[in-house]
């Protein structure tokens, strides 16, 4: 049987950070600590919370759940 131990929940928000000749540049900023128990509406919600904080426009936001997985 498989066990899961160090559950963790991050955020990367992906914001354009310049744009030169037509062509866009990003910058990625990631938040740890997010409780695993939060809905993606949740998550989309922070994430689109915090890009409001930023100077540059959001471009993409992802949600990263990850995990040890153990033989037991």
């Amino acid at each position: 049987m498989i066990t899961k131990i160090k559950e963790t929940t991050s955020i990367k928000l992906q914001v354009v950070a310049d744009v030169k000749n037509g062509k866009e540049t990003y910058a990625t900023v990631t938040f740890s600590g997010i409780n695993k128990s939060l809905s993606d509406d949740d998550i989309n919600e922070l994430g689109n919370g915090i890009a409001e904080l930023q100077e540059r426009p959001l471009s993409n936001l992802t949600r990263l759940d990850s995990a040890q997985l153990l033989n037991g």
